[in-house]
């Protein structure tokens, strides 16, 4: 296992967020229409956002790019090498298109995903119940994170893959906007 020098105060290498990647794959423990569901996939939220920024940062420190400290997952890749950027949203579109028949259009992008989770999405998963976004509601489905965490893992820290993904969607991209209209839930 290589650990990579950089500007960190103690060495660490990709694998040690392995662990945070393991409950961030944790499957549902209850039926799938357990009342607790809700506050179980906020978790994942959570946890899937805190692994994006340790992901992001990682990249960061190793190719020695300065940044603020900064919670803002969309600033952070920004100031990732444009080719390293390319090279995530390559993977990301590769994955998505392994995985996905149909997503959000806010995901169409590893950029439009983490734009469209704001300024701070680790505190407005954390407090949903304060949220307030006037453009659009707040998604609490962690499976919309799961390609960009993979992405972020492999194309950025050389995380090894059980294989090739296979092409098996043109992935769609629906609305998010106009499905939170049509339930309601914005107005």
């Amino acid at each position: 296992m290589q650990t990579r020098q950089s500007n960190r105060k103690i060495p660490i290498s990709i694998y040690d967020h392995e662990g945070v990647l393991d409950y961030f794959n944790a499957p549902f423990p209850h039926e799938p229409d357990d009342p607790r569901k809700l506050g179980f996939n906020v978790g994942k939220c959570i946890i899937g956002t805190y692994l994006i920024e340790l992901l992001l940062q990682h990249a960061l420190d190793d190719d020695n790019v300065k940044y603020r400290p900064s919670h803002n997952l969309y600033e952070l890749y920004t100031r990732l090498p444009r080719p390293r950027r390319d090279a995530v949203e390559a993977k990301y579109i590769e994955l998505l298109q392994s995985h996905r028949e149909r997503t959000w259009d806010v995901a169409e992008t590893v950029l439009s995903f983490l734009q469209y989770l704001g300024k701070k999405p680790l505190v407005d998963f954390r407090y949903y119940w304060k949220a307030r976004r006037k453009d659009d509601g707040l998604l609490f489905s962690p499976d919309i994170m799961y390609d960009v965490v993979y992405a972020l893992f492999i194309a950025l820290h050389d995380y090894p893959e059980s294989g090739p993904p296979v092409k098996r969607y043109d992935t769609r991209f629906d609305s998010l906007e106009d499905s939170f209209k049509t339930s309601g839930m914005l107005r």
